[in-house]
């Protein structure tokens, strides 16, 4: 797979709003077309929601 040189690293949208996830690890996301990495988006957990507790 071919990496981008401006990947971009997305974080999550919750409820409006662009968190930043607790967790390090990420998945590249691929342009079907070419293969080449557009982004990486994290590997979240459930506390990275902020109404973890109510799920």
């Amino acid at each position: 797979m071919v990496v981008t040189k401006n990947v971009q690293t997305l974080k999550n949208y919750i409820g409006g709003q662009w968190i930043v996830s607790t967790r390090k690890q990420f998945e590249e996301v691929p342009n079907p077309a070419t293969g080449e990495v557009i982004a990486r988006v994290p590997l979240s957990i459930r506390e990275d929601h902020p109404y973890h507790f109510l799920l």
